[in-house]
């Protein structure tokens, strides 16, 4: 935990949910893991379900060529794929997080054609699996949350990748999952709303030979909290440079009847107090709101986005002025505020306890993490799903769904000339069962035009796209050519 932290304290507040934690009978146990080796375990396999699972499926008897890691990826989730990689994914896992650090064995079988497989270490099977498995449990009991959702990015944000000693001894890159689990930890061990700043200080304070003083760390820290509130881990809002902010919550005094509604903007009134009703412990910004209510109803994407703030912004003034929902504004003296609702605060006492225990090398609480691994690879649903919430977290899985679309599309206008936005939007749907907006499918197509030899044709407001076929595209598409 951090330094001059009293570990005490700490384990007060998380009793609360887990008072066996000091009861637990003695087992034999190592020495406590460094924090350090800690932050690569997370960075490994900590910060995504896929990645675990892998570990998880391979064993220290044989050496895997990529084919193989694929099959184990593929094989355990059954016939229903919650995720089904790219061919070569498993094998980059395994090049750049697990075997970096010594969970898998790189072994070249052949140096002239260049052909790897890795192996299993023992550290990989003892205490990589005993993680995975933890993780994975904790993944399943959290299901709104993703570990990736949790932990980030393999690599903090900030540019300056790795630590330096006075002498200039390189001694471990700065990895984002280990900031964030220190973010956890200090959250859980303070009284809270606490201001970005003062979580800061308290890096400045307790880890200044990992990070830099000043600004720089504010800056890290704040990345981080931005992160971890776009995607619903905590509470957190703050004013943006020179310019005036406002927070709004439900109130807790609010009437027992439904308010009026802003002029004629019923549905967006309605919408707007259900979503501050539905979260009573959590306080939102106006651009939060339009976020999530975008996100609610993806049509909204057509409107102009400025003026529908705008609205948002009168429809929450209305709400305030009729008594359900209170305006809070930043002063001066705070310009930030981090807070935990009830369900964030129970999900991350769950997870920093169980990465506690883990570090602490309890012998049988190893074993029960191997064990709880070997019960969810048995069960390929289970493994599905897990698949499936690590494909639907991760930015690289939804870029490839990105360009796999774009092909698509390119190849319905090859097959398709002078099709609509909504006859695109209705193959894809048939032939794929992929739901895009017509906003969506503008940009996709916006984007083809730069590349590709688009025509636009438009009859009254109704635009016609064509790709002429060049010689050398490929005859092969991905829709068939016969007529919808």
């Amino acid at each position: 935990m951090g330094k001059g932290q009293d570990e005490g304290e700490t384990y007060s507040i998380m009793n609360e949910r887990h008072s066996h934690i000091d009861q637990r009978e003695t087992q034999p146990r190592r020495e406590r893991m460094p924090e350090q080796e800690l932050g690569n375990l997370l960075a490994a396999i900590g910060n995504h379900e896929g990645k675990a699972l892998l570990l998880a499926g391979m064993t220290t008897e044989r050496a895997y060529t990529s084919d193989e890691l694929y099959s184990v990826i593929i094989s355990s989730q059954g016939e229903k794929k919650g995720w089904k990689t790219n061919r070569t994914v498993p094998y980059y896992w395994c090049s750049y997080s697990l075997s970096p650090i010594g969970l898998v064995a790189r072994e070249v079988v052949d140096q002239e054609h260049a052909l790897v497989r890795y192996r299993k270490t023992d550290y990989g099977s003892d205490i990589g699996t005993a993680l995975a498995g933890h993780l994975l449990s904790f993944s399943e009991e959290h299901p709104d949350v993703s570990l990736y959702q949790l932990f980030g990015a393999t690599i903090s944000p900030s540019k300056d990748k790795s630590a330096e000693t006075k002498d200039g001894e390189i001694t471990h890159r700065n990895r984002a999952p280990l900031t964030r689990f220190r973010i956890f930890y200090e959250l859980l061990s303070r009284d809270l709303p606490m201001r970005s700043a003062d979580l800061a200080d308290s890096f400045n304070d307790t880890n200044s030979i990992e990070y830099k003083t000043g600004d720089h760390v504010h800056r890290l820290i704040q990345s981080h909290l931005q992160q971890l509130a776009k995607t619903g881990v905590i509470t957190y809002a703050s004013t943006e440079y020179n310019r005036s902010f406002s927070a709004y919550s439900v109130s807790p005094d609010r009437p027992n009847d439904k308010p009026a509604p802003y002029k004629t903007s019923v549905t967006l009134t309605r919408d707007v107090y259900t979503m501050l009703e539905a979260h009573p412990d959590t306080i939102f910004t106006s651009d939060a709101l339009y976020e999530k209510l975008v996100k609610q109803n993806p049509q909204r994407e057509t409107l102009n986005k400025r003026s529908f703030s705008s609205t948002i912004s009168k429809v929450l003034n209305n709400l305030t002025e009729q008594g359900y929902v209170v305006k809070g504004k930043f002063g001066n003296g705070i310009q930030s505020e981090i807070t935990l609702s009830d369900s964030q605060k129970a999900a991350l006492t769950d997870l920093v306890v169980l990465i506690d225990r883990f570090s602490e090398m309890d012998e049988a609480f190893l074993k029960e993490g191997c064990e709880i691994a070997k019960e969810i690879l048995n069960d390929p649903s289970r493994v599905a799903c897990l698949m499936e919430k690590a494909k639907n977290a991760s930015p690289h899985a939804n870029q490839t769904d990105r360009q796999e679309s774009e092909q698509r599309i390119i190849s319905y206008l090859l097959s398709h000339p002078g099709s609509t936005t909504r006859d695109i939007q209705k193959a894809l749907k048939e032939k794929y069962n992929k739901s895009l907006t017509a906003k969506g499918i503008q940009i996709i197509l916006r984007n083809i035009s730069q590349r590709e030899d688009m025509q636009i044709s438009q009859r009254g407001s109704q635009n016609y796209y064509t790709i002429e076929r060049r010689e050398e595209d490929p005859e092969t598409v991905v829709f068939d050519a016969q007529k919808n």
